[in-house]
């Protein structure tokens, strides 16, 4: 990251030396603890898929608590811009994946994705059960703003390219599509990192990451790019959050942070369960188009890996006010993935050849 993207953490967080604002102080009122809440949030991104997360999200909020919750969308500025406004008050929150925010410090881009990182009911561990979540709520408490994981896109596959990658030098000179702390990872495998309108992919990079196996073929990136790579090198997973103003957060009854937690979980299991079933779909109608399925061998797959983990991982020293959020990360997957192996990655691996073979 630059230089100049640093120093926008200073601009950002200048406002939050007022920080008593208009909607904590009313919430913080011990008489009106009860009374109607009006979240108005701004999203980060303004894609489709935002929209109705936000929308979903809102009836649920208004279901749950008998309206007395209400999630409005606002209109906010560009992500570090509406982080800017969440943190002093002027929005209530804010609704998107954290590496948009990664101008503000880079390790926000952890709590998106990691490349060769954790997958999503992983993270998920790590957030709830890990020590995540403290840590994540450490690292946002500079802006202002209290984080809360909110939905998960599910497993990516490596991306789209034109030729099955033939070692792990096969990225050099590639412009791929890519976001977040992928970024990093595709430079320091030798690859230039852009960043395609999803109506120019295919005509403004060689390769690009997977957003979903739904979403790529309704983007007809099947129709554009000849081979789909797997397993995931950049983005196993896709956290989405919400970031609430802290002084509003601080300002609602323990029932109320109760009642909008649960409904972000009950979010999250919906929406990975929903994602699971469109890429099954999706998946199925692959078949039927002209294009091959490459797995990166096991060499390639773990020299890209320790290439771009440690570049990450020296970025974010040289980069974060937080670089401690890297080693917390890399501890708790290194704990949790032989149980992943164990528990699930062999179940499923002797299941897919029982199948094949009955």
């Amino acid at each position: 990251m630059s230089s100049p993207r640093m120093n926008r953490r200073s601009a950002i967080k200048a406002p939050l030396a007022a920080a008593a604002t208009t909607a904590g102080a009313a919430l913080a009122t011990p008489g009106l603890a009860q009374s109607r809440t009006d979240l108005n949030i701004s999203l980060l991104e303004g894609s489709l898929r935002n929209q109705e997360l936000a929308s979903r999200l809102s009836e649920r909020l208004a279901q749950t608590s008998e309206n007395r919750i209400r999630l409005r969308l606002a209109r906010g500025s560009d992500p570090l811009g509406t982080l800017s406004q969440v943190g002093s008050g002027q929005l209530s929150g804010y609704l998107g994946t954290s590496e948009d925010l990664m101008g503000a410090d880079p390790v926000m881009g952890a709590f998106t994705a990691m490349p060769f990182g954790m997958s999503s009911l992983e993270f998920e561990a790590w957030i709830h059960q890990g020590g995540g979540q403290q840590i994540w709520d450490d690292v946002m408490s500079q802006f202002g703003v209290k984080p809360i994981l909110l939905s998960d896109e599910g497993p990516r596959f490596a991306g789209w390219f034109r030729a099955p990658l033939a070692g792990a030098n096969a990225l050099k000179g590639v412009r791929f599509n890519s976001t977040g702390l992928g970024d990093v990872a595709v430079q320091a495998l030798g690859g230039t990192p852009v960043r395609a309108d999803s109506s120019r992919i295919a005509s403004e990079s060689d390769a690009s990451i997977s957003y979903g196996l739904n979403v790529d073929m309704g983007l007809g990136l099947h129709r554009s790019f000849s081979t789909l790579v797997t397993p995931s090198l950049f983005q196993p997973h896709r956290a989405v959050t919400l970031g609430i103003n802290a002084n509003v957060w601080s300002g609602l009854s323990a029932d109320d942070q109760m009642l909008i937690t649960s409904c972000c979980e009950a979010e999250a299991n919906s929406a990975i369960t929903e994602r699971l079933q469109q890429d099954m779909t999706s998946f199925l109608e692959l078949k039927n188009a002209n294009v091959a399925i490459a797995a990166i061998d096991e060499a390639t797959f773990v020299s890209m890996g320790q290439q771009s983990t440690t570049a990450i991982g020296d970025m974010l020293m040289g980069n974060s006010a937080a670089p401690h959020v890297f080693d917390a990360y890399q501890a708790f997957l290194s704990e949790i993935s032989g149980w992943t192996w164990v528990g699930e990655a062999l179940f499923s691996v002797a299941r897919s050849n029982a199948l094949r073979s009955a």
